[in-house]
């Protein structure tokens, strides 16, 4: 088998995966897991909602003055189109560097899963069951793909793990919605 042929059957694997689990098989460690990284996220986000890095991403956003404004910007009192609601939340739950991480991995997974689950929850209103599902996948694809590739090939390009693994990470769970 070539090598196209083994990428293309492990994504195959990896969508019937994504497909398959839902939140009943999930083990109650790992429902709970979810809550205390959303909490985590939440309390980053908010503090790193008063971080310089933040602020000029919300001067951006409100410089589009564009769009409807129903996403949540975690931490303040704005809202903003979805799209950028994620992009505000991602940001400032980053701008402290006290977001999660997988060190194997070399990835702050709640950084890029949350803001993209919370803004298509409340795109499409999702229910928590399906948010949860949505974060697991998000998860699991980031810190594989993150394994499977290898830090040191990210950072030997100028790279880092989570921009490279996480810009791939989000089409797979967004589909609970």
């Amino acid at each position: 088998m070539t090598i196209d042929g083994v990428i293309w059957a492990l994504l195959q694997e990896l969508a019937r995966y994504c497909h398959g689990l839902r939140f009943q098989q999930l083990p109650e460690e790992v429902v709970d897991r979810v809550k205390y990284f959303f909490l985590d996220f939440i309390g980053v986000a908010c503090r790193g909602s008063q971080e310089d890095s933040s602020k000029s991403v919300y001067r951006f956003i409100r410089g589009l003055g564009h769009g409807h404004r129903k996403g949540v910007i975690i931490g303040t009192k704005e809202r903003a189109p979805h799209l950028y609601s994620a992009l505000a939340n991602g940001t400032s739950a980053h701008a402290i560097e006290m977001d999660d991480v997988n060190n194997e991995s070399s990835l702050h997974p709640g950084v890029v899963v949350f803001p993209a689950a919370l803004a298509t929850s409340e795109m499409f209103g999702g229910v928590v069951k399906k948010f949860i599902e949505a974060v697991v996948l998000g998860y699991e694809v980031m810190i594989r793909l993150g394994k499977a590739l290898g830090a040191e090939n990210s950072y030997k390009r100028g790279f880092h793990p989570t921009g490279t693994c996480g810009s791939l990470d989000r089409v797979w769970p967004l589909q609970r919605f």
